[in-house]
Parts: structure tokens; sequence; C-alpha cells
């Protein structure tokens, strides 16, 4: 059985996914994807060319999340195609390495598809499927990614709602693919508090030392081969109790 893949991706590129999310994840040895809307890099509260470099440099994966954030299937194929090549354009031009796309908004079809990998890329995290936020593994096709987490937020979201989603990607040994945008002590439907923030990734720090998961960047996680060992079969846990010892 394939041992479970969880990801981490916080999207737009705000500044406190250097600030905040970074420090927090190093502290239990993760990695993450953050995804970058290219138009707004070094504009006032979000990240610059420097720390995306050094993000890349700890292991993060820096994606292209569009130059202006459209929704892509509204656009025609020229439209389609700018979005695509010049935001990879610009993050290469300035020492990052780009191997995925993420679709603004999750809006992304088949014919997307194909223009991204003619246009360089080797994966796509769409997640236009929340209701079953897992993916079965292997990937079906790494260019059109479906299944992942809605937006996580601390309004709608408690870490036993996240904990959850993890012990059923253990139980099945498929992909749980994390979607965030904010990391920031803000109440509302794109932030997620840093301690909430924190209690997930000590989890996945503690479920990682269990042997039950792997935690890497999206695109290294398409493509991991590690499996379960036979005599060691996962059960899933079901956590409703916030009182619990990480």
């Amino acid at each position: 059985m394939n041992i479970a893949k969880i990801v981490i991706t916080i999207d737009d590129g705000h500044d406190n996914v250097y600030t905040n999310a970074l420090p927090i994840m190093e502290k239990y040895g993760l990695v993450g994807t953050a995804c970058i809307i290219t138009s707004s890099v070094g504009s006032t509260g979000k990240v610059t060319t420097n720390q995306l470099s050094e993000m890349q440099n700890k292991g993060w994966e820096i994606a292209s999340h569009s130059v202006t954030h459209p929704l892509m299937t509204t656009l025609s194929e020229a439209e389609q195609r700018i979005e695509l090549a010049d935001s990879k354009t610009f993050l290469e031009q300035n020492g990052i390495t780009v191997n995925t796309f993420a679709p603004p908004s999750r809006d992304w079809n088949d014919i997307s598809s194909v223009y991204a990998e003619e246009e360089g890329y080797k994966a796509v995290r769409a997640l236009d499927i929340t209701s079953t936020p897992t993916e079965p593994y292997p990937i079906s096709n790494k260019l059109y990614v479906r299944h992942g987490s809605t937006s996580i937020n601390s309004a709608a979201h408690s870490p036993i709602d996240v904990f959850n989603w993890i012990e059923t990607a253990i139980s099945e040994g498929s992909l749980l693919t994390l979607l965030f945008h904010h990391i920031r002590d803000v109440s509302d439907n794109y932030s997620t508090s840093l301690s909430d923030f924190e209690a997930i990734c000590a989890y996945l720090k503690k479920r990682s030392l269990d042997g039950e998961i792997l935690v890497d960047t999206f695109y290294n996680s398409l493509n991991a081969t590690l499996k379960k060992l036979e005599n060691e079969p996962s059960e899933r846990i079901l956590l409703s109790d916030r009182n619990i010892t990480i």
C-alpha cells in the first residue's frame, strides 16, 4: 500500500507565508508549496523575489498561481498561454524553478491542461473537487490533480477537521493537498490562526515520525514512490476531542 502523501499549499503570495508559515513549518521540519501571483510580487503585503529564493533554498516549491489571478477557462487560448508562460518566465528569471501551476479559484479543464503542458509545466494543482479531499494514488493525470481540501480557515475549520482528513489519507494511501491562503490571527474566510496552523504542523510531524505519511512539496509528492510495510496496516482514527496531545 502507498504511504499517504500530504502537501501544504499556500496561495497568492501574501507576506505571511514567509513571516508566519515558514518559521512554523521549519520548527517541525516541514516544507510546502507557495503558489504565487507574479504581478503582485514585491508589492505591499506580498512576498519579494528574495524571500521566494530563500524559501526555495530551504526546500519549498514555488508554483505559479498566474500573473493576474483570472478565471482561466474564461480566457481565450492566447490569454491563457500568457498567464501560464509569463508567470513562469518571471519566476525563472528570478532564479526560481517552476514545475507546478495552481489555477486561481480552481478554474480548470482538460484543454487548459494541454496548454499548461505545452508551456512547460509538469503538474497542475486544480483541486476542483473538494467533497472528497483525497486524490487516489498513484496520480492518473499530473496535469489535472482534482481532489484537495477546501480553503482552510479558522472560522470554518478546526485542526481536528484537518486531522481527520489526514487519517483518511493514511487509511487510503492517498494524496491530500491542504489549501491555505493566510496564516495570521485574523478572523475571516481566508485566514488560519497561527495556533491552529502550528497544531496542524505538529500533527503532521507526529504522523510522519509514526511512519504513516510523507510530507513534501506538491510536485515531489506526485512523484514519490514510498510504500508502507505490508505487515503494518494503517487504521483510520476519528478525532472528536480538541484536547488531544500531539
